[in-house]
């Protein structure tokens, strides 16, 4: 299997951050080829959630690199195209913010909040 490729696990696509990124672009109508010049990497750590946040994060990211260096390739077609490079520790910390309120932090969770 291909880094751009899904598995199966019972009912379940697990499609990790390559197979979520290729999903994107494939929808998108993007060039196929072009994933060929991403590369993603690094560990997780920190970031526990029952959800796939870090794939998420991390193929978003790629996704948003990969179609700018599209856009260039289109306005130099003479140039080399990009290479994009995401690491995943990279991309959860631009997930993160510190909010405050009237220079309170407020509370990280809340009885409404449940399992989100």
């Amino acid at each position: 299997m291909s880094g751009f490729e899904a598995s199966k696990t019972g009912d379940q696509a697990v499609l990790g951050a390559s197979g979520a990124l290729a999903q994107i672009w494939r929808s998108a109508g993007l060039p196929v080829d072009a994933l060929q010049r991403t590369r993603l990497h690094g560990t997780a750590q920190g970031f526990d959630s029952s959800f796939a946040v870090a794939d998420a994060a991390q193929s978003a990211i790629a996704a948003a690199a990969l179609a700018a260096t599209e856009i260039d390739l289109q306005r130099t077609p003479d140039v080399s195209p990009q290479q994009v490079s995401i690491d995943v520790q990279h991309a959860l910390a631009e997930t993160t913010g510190y909010f405050t309120l009237d220079g309170e932090r407020l509370p990280t969770w809340a009885a409404i909040s449940g399992l989100y």
